[in-house]
């Protein structure tokens, strides 16, 4: 009887007890497996290493997006992580505003794809600001019309999903005073809005960049100013934190001439919030980043800034710039597209990042234009773009993209993602990327394959103690 057990469960005692909770549950849902699932989702995970079922079984049921906002309107193409040799959906829309960029920026949320479509209006003095459209996707049926939202020039620069809902920056609301608004994901309803918690200023320019972790929201105002004695620090900026029930819980305010905090993104997870700023050395043009303790805004924050572990950057490295900023619960990828290089850094060490060049094909332009993380250690990394002098004006460019696997230390050779054939020379294939990680299939997977082999074991078992008179409660006690 024990060696069955050990044939089935293996040796661990850790996986035989979280088995024995999954069989358990399986048994008091009459063999449903969604309610199964839904009850045991964290026993689950707990042993899904210990059965075979690794993270790379959950990217093989996933989907990778990557965008060519320059393939006329812009379009959006849907890799299937299993076969990504196979030629991927391609998603594009008529009424993207026109040069409107379709995919400039993409998440992946609560099994939806959101994808914004930008075009650049010249307004408020020469500033260029976008106009956008948001779609919304079913990431299981892309093929069905997305809901589309839309609002005033400004409105659209930045987006996320916290809390079940989208939260949609409108930095240029009014005077540039800002405001964020939020929508049902399921329905594109407006929910509600958020305005600034302090007294605003005009251009403040609250909602500038919105990211979120899985119980704060946080907002920037990369515009504001502060003042300290007869001193004026002016586009200082400014980020605020929110609760699950948008009541404000924090913020940040620094005394830095010209920082510009939050400016040209955000990333975040449940330990650290990292937010762009300018360099003081090289200003927007060279970029730079703040790293703060979630659970301790006031702590002074770490600075990253291209140098540590005796790196350098030139004076338009373009640090951090748009979609060259990702963060997992192990490491921060950071795009230097100036330089042509990514920095890697481990959460547990800032000090020695990891570089990541181009050097195996004689060098692409602007190499780290975007990078994402995968939540199984590969990182996605776009290039061959190229720009004018600043970020948001890109000149014609193929583009190409590439996946490393963090796991191996010095990887020279990555997988290139293949183009679509209808691509053109002019579409900046890779501008931006989003991950689907379609865990709830993968459990599905999980439970199919090894509920009737657990349960049918254990009935096994079961019955030859019951043909054996010499079984013992004891006996009958382990087994179980």
């Amino acid at each position: 009887i024990q060696s069955q057990i050990d044939a089935i469960l293996g040796s661990s005692p850790e996986t035989l007890d979280t088995l024995q909770e999954i069989v358990a549950a399986f048994e008091s849902a009459d063999g449903d497996l969604q309610t199964l699932m839904t009850a045991n989702a964290s026993s689950i995970s707990k042993i899904e290493g210990d059965i075979g079922y690794s993270q790379q079984t959950i990217l093989a049921n996933g989907k990778y997006f990557v965008n060519a906002p320059k393939e006329g309107n812009g379009a959006v193409y849907a890799y299937d992580a299993s076969d990504m040799s196979a030629e991927p959906v391609k998603l594009s829309r008529s009424d993207s505003p026109n040069n409107g960029h379709f995919g400039v920026k993409m998440i992946v949320s609560n099994n939806k794809l959101i994808v914004s479509s930008t075009s650049l209006t010249e307004i408020y003095g020469g500033h260029r600001i976008p106009s956008s459209k948001i779609y919304i996707y079913d990431v299981e049926n892309l093929s069905s019309d997305p809901i589309v939202l839309s609002g005033e020039s400004g409105w659209g620069i930045s987006f996320d999903v916290f809390s079940g809902k989208l939260y949609v920056g409108d930095p240029y609301y009014g005077t540039g005073q800002g405001r964020v608004r939020f929508y049902n994901l399921d329905t594109g309803t407006l929910s509600g809005t958020i305005t600034p918690p302090y007294n605003v200023g005009d251009y403040d320019l609250f909602g500038q960049s919105i990211t979120s972790n899985s119980n704060r929201l946080f907002i920037s105002s990369p515009n504001v100013e502060r003042s300290s004695g007869n001193t004026t620090f002016w586009n200082a900026g400014r980020i605020d934190a929110f609760d699950t029930n948008r009541s404000s819980v924090g913020s940040i305010v620094v005394q830095n001439q010209s920082l510009q905090l939050g400016n040209y993104g955000m990333v975040c997870n449940d330990q650290y919030l990292v937010a762009f700023r300018s360099s003081e050395s090289g200003g927007i043009a060279k970029g730079a980043l703040h790293v703060y303790d979630v659970s301790n805004l006031s702590a002074p924050p770490i600075l990253l800034d291209g140098t540590e572990g005796g790196h350098s950057l030139s004076s338009s490295a373009l640090f951090a710039s748009p979609n060259a900023l990702s963060i997992s619960s192990d490491y921060l990828a950071v795009g230097a597209r100036g330089d042509n290089r990514v920095y890697v850094y481990d959460l547990e060490d800032f000090s020695s990042p990891r570089i990541i060049t181009n050097a195996f094909n004689g060098g692409l332009s602007e190499f780290g234009c975007s990078v994402v993380l995968a939540n199984d250690n590969k990182l996605i990394v776009g290039a061959g773009s190229t720009r004018n002098a600043s970020w948001n004006d890109l000149e014609v460019a193929t583009g190409s993209s590439f996946i490393y696997d963090l796991t191996q230390e010095n990887q020279i050779f990555p997988e290139e993602i293949n183009r679509p054939t209808s691509l053109t020379s002019s579409s900046n294939f890779g501008q931006s990327f989003a991950f689907s990680n379609t865990e709830v299939q993968v459990q599905n997977v999980l439970l199919d394959t090894t509920a009737t082999t657990l349960s049918g074991a254990i009935n096994e078992l079961h019955s030859e103690m019951a043909d054996n008179s010499a079984t013992s409660a004891a006996v009958q006690t382990e087994t179980d």
